[in-house]
């Protein structure tokens, strides 16, 4: 049965939102060949036949491999990547996995009664309204937030 799974690139190396990334899961002793199956946060994204690389002398020395190409962006970021691989021989299912470490700059979002922000807010004076600003960034760096009206700090 397939073992000794490998997944690269390696899960401690950030990516930057947009870039293109080619990832590899290998596996040793798999004969007969494998299916891989990559999963995105257990959602199944691709299933392929494994691309066998072999010593002719000692079948036991079979590796397979499969290429998995993702274009990633903020949504991916902490998200789990997992390659599966099953053959005949397999009792059981295999696999390997990494968090996606995606940087992106500060996505900004305003909301207030439970609504995400249209253009304008309109209140009635005298009432109170809270207003909410959520900022997710990657580096998650503390950002400094300041509000305006009209165009002036608000303290």
């Amino acid at each position: 049965p397939p073992s000794r799974l490998r997944l690269s690139p390696s899960p401690s190396l950030p990516v930057a939102d947009g870039t293109s990334v080619l990832f590899n899961c290998t596996s040793d002793r798999a004969y007969p060949i494998p299916t891989f199956e990559w999963y995105k946060n257990d959602k199944l994204i691709q299933r392929s036949i494994g691309m066998n690389i072999h010593n002719e002398t000692n079948t036991a020395s079979f590796s397979s491999s499969s290429l998995l190409t993702l274009v990633l962006s903020s949504i991916d970021h902490d998200h789990v990547l997992r390659c599966q691989v099953t053959n005949e021989a397999s009792i059981h299912d295999t696999n390997v996995e990494l968090k996606l470490n995606v940087l992106f700059k500060p996505i900004i979002n305003i909301s207030w009664n439970q609504k995400q922000s249209p253009t304008t807010l309109t209140v009635i004076e005298d009432t109170i309204e809270t207003i909410h600003c959520i900022v997710s960034a990657n580096p998650s760096a503390m950002a400094n937030i300041e509000w305006l009206k009209n165009d002036q700090l608000i303290r």
